[in-house]
């Protein structure tokens, strides 16, 4: 008896096959979920999102920062408005405010801080710009269909949605205080950084601002803070 009899029963080269097999398996999955999340926005990718989602986003998507940061070329920011009850029951909605700027205004009051803080656009622009993205390929999705598509990119978006919404209701109780507050919405915007040639023009015309999502009015948090 050699010592390539062992190898040589069939039970092990069985067991070789089943392996040989899985890492294919393992492998043709890989490339079919990378096709899938590289493919233009469309109907057919909204659907199969979650699935293809679960398995390239947690372990496997490029993170640029790895490198370097892309330098930016607009100014993001978070715009909240509050629906209030008013002392005679009438319900008005507040102008919205910038939440963005606070944030970005912390180390100007305290130097201690890190010179680079993690905005609140920064910490949800890529779930919001994913979420913005599929909801504009829905859009060109036949009418029938569209209400069922967006109930189940709002299921998958929930929790994103729901930290917003509860951040929303801390800026707006820190706001308006002890007002009673029934609802808050939050619209992410982006203005276009004027450019060098322009910024010390006389009279610069001042950069458009788009909007590039608008959440639906969420209920207030009450006491967010505890």
């Amino acid at each position: 008896m050699n010592a390539n009899t062992d190898f040589e029963h069939p039970t092990h080269k069985i067991h070789v096959r089943i392996l040989f097999c899985a890492l294919v398996g393992a492998l043709g999955a890989f490339a079919l979920c990378t096709a899938f999340y590289n493919f233009p926005d469309s109907t057919v990718k909204s659907r199969v999102s979650p699935a293809v989602n679960a398995v390239v986003q947690p372990w496997l998507e490029q993170d640029w920062h790895l490198f370097a940061p892309t330098p930016g070329t607009s100014n993001t920011h978070l715009m909240v408005g509050a629906r209030i009850r008013s002392n005679d029951g009438t319900i008005v909605e507040t102008l919205p405010f910038d939440v963005q700027y606070p944030v970005e205004d912390l180390v100007k009051a305290n130097h201690v801080l890190p010179t680079k803080l993690p905005g609140v656009t920064l910490a949800a622009q890529e779930r919001m710009a994913d979420y913005a993205t599929e909801l504009a390929a829905i859009s060109r999705a036949p009418e029938a269909t569209q209400a069922e598509l967006h109930t189940e990119l709002d299921k998958r978006y929930q929790p994103a949605l729901d930290q917003i919404g509860r951040f929303m209701s801390r800026c707006a109780q820190d706001r308006f205080g002890t007002a009673q507050i029934l609802a808050v919405q939050g619209t992410f915007t982006t203005t276009p950084i004027t450019p060098f040639s322009a910024r010390y023009a006389n009279n610069p015309a001042p950069m458009p601002t788009k909007i590039v999502v608008t959440t639906s009015w969420d209920p207030f948090v009450a006491d967010i803070a505890n």
